[in-house]
């Protein structure tokens, strides 16, 4: 699990969602801020301190420079890659500053690509990733009634989907069109493939 500085929507909800207990937890500078609330404790912590009300003393923690080329949160995923902690809960990555938002949504756009699986949790939402060659299983959830499909970083091509209320049939979406948004899922075994691209996997509450 690894924990961001933004906002985390409701501690119940999350742990609800999540198995937490036996979780590798690492936070991203003011993350550790969440601790309290979550009733967690971290093993690492990394940042530049600029923002966390106190570093966690009894956690291993590497502290860098407050100008520097890479976010944080970035720093942490790099170095959870690096020891293989996969799949990943990202907490506190959405929701907050709009430019944090879009930057972590394609970080973590990108380790899924790169490394491995990653799930981001927000108080309004939850987000996965498609990946050529990996796909992906919805199920109805009535917590998250809306899904939408959202492609990262350019086109993606071959997008099949069953299950869902409008599918598609090996088409390409534009992150310049909003064609995948908005759409429900149908069926207990609904799926989503590719074979070009990242592709967000946006499962999201009713407004």
């Amino acid at each position: 699990m690894v924990i961001a500085g933004g906002p985390i929507g409701s501690p119940a909800e999350l742990l609800a969602e999540l198995d937490a207990r036996s979780a590798f937890v690492a936070c991203a500078d003011s993350g550790a801020d969440h601790l309290g609330a979550l009733g967690l404790v971290t093993q690492l912590w990394m940042g530049d301190g600029d923002s966390v009300t106190a570093i966690p003393g009894a956690a291993e923690s590497h502290r860098f420079p407050t100008e520097k080329d890479e976010t944080d949160l970035e720093l942490v995923l790099e170095e959870v890659a690096r020891r293989r902690l996969f799949p990943v809960a990202l907490l506190g990555a959405l929701g907050g500053r709009l430019d944090h938002e879009l930057a972590n949504l394609h970080l973590a756009g990108a380790f899924r690509a790169q490394h491995g699986l990653i799930a981001l949790h927000g108080d309004h939402c939850r987000i996965r990733f498609v990946v050529p060659g990996a796909g992906e299983m919805l199920r109805p959830e009535p917590a998250y009634p809306i899904t939408s499909l959202v492609p990262l970083g350019g086109e993606v091509a071959g997008v099949r989907t069953r299950g869902l209320q409008w599918n598609l049939a090996g088409e390409t979406l534009s992150p310049w069109r909003a064609r995948g948004v908005s759409n429900r899922i149908l069926s207990e075994r609904a799926e989503v493939r590719i074979e070009r691209g990242v592709l967000a996997l946006v499962e999201q509450r009713e407004p």
